[in-house]
């Protein structure tokens, strides 16, 4: 649906509209993916590691341990992600 409403606001010119459906279009991606990794491991039967997961509260990306200094979508300090 992202790729829709990013095309939507570039029309309309609404550019914080359109920074934000960037934001949750590639952090999806990254959802995605983790889904991915742990859908295989309980197919195999394995557990998954445990890790703390950290949440940037601008994009959404979301990540575990280790996290990088910065967001790789939106570029905010690792100092404002929320740790679960």
């Amino acid at each position: 649906m992202y790729p829709e409403f990013i095309e939507a606001a570039k029309q309309d010119d609404h550019s914080k509209a359109l920074q934000t459906f960037e934001y949750a279009n590639a952090a999806e991606k990254v959802h995605g993916g983790i889904f991915k990794d742990l859908k295989e491991k309980v197919a195999s039967g394995t557990d998954a590691e445990e890790k703390a997961v950290h949440l940037c509260p601008v994009c959404g990306w979301v990540g575990m341990e280790p996290v990088p200094d910065k967001c790789p979508i939106c570029n905010t300090s690792k100092k404002a992600f929320k740790q679960f």
